[in-house]
């Protein structure tokens, strides 16, 4: 059942007929073919839509570190560190203080 010859131009005035009566912004996929040889109908697609196939995948901060490698969350962070934000990062600090000294005097004396 392939057709020969008239798809094309079928496809060519079906396009032109829904291009006259497009806004401004507006835009058109043309019409694919499908297995069996006819054409499916070219689709309009309204101004600020995007398509699926077109959407950014999101990706977590964690991916971003991992991907890449020039990725700070430090500059990513835009709210300013709460009281008790302020007190675990002191805290962190200070046990690791505590742990690097620790190892290292255990290292001397052993």
């Amino acid at each position: 059942m392939v057709r020969s010859g008239g798809g094309e131009d079928e496809a060519k005035e079906m396009v032109v007929e829904l291009t006259k009566t497009l806004k401004e912004g507006e835009r058109l996929v043309s019409p694919t073919r499908r297995p069996d040889e006819t054409l499916r109908k070219p689709i309009p697609i309204k101004a600020g839509y995007t398509l699926q196939d077109e959407v950014a995948i999101y990706k977590s901060k964690g991916a971003l570190v991992y991907y890449a490698p020039s990725y700070d969350p430090e500059v990513d962070v835009s709210k300013p560190k709460t009281k008790s934000a302020k007190r675990n990062e002191r805290k962190k600090e200070k046990h690791l203080l505590v742990c690097h000294l620790t190892f290292v005097y255990v290292r001397i004396v052993v």
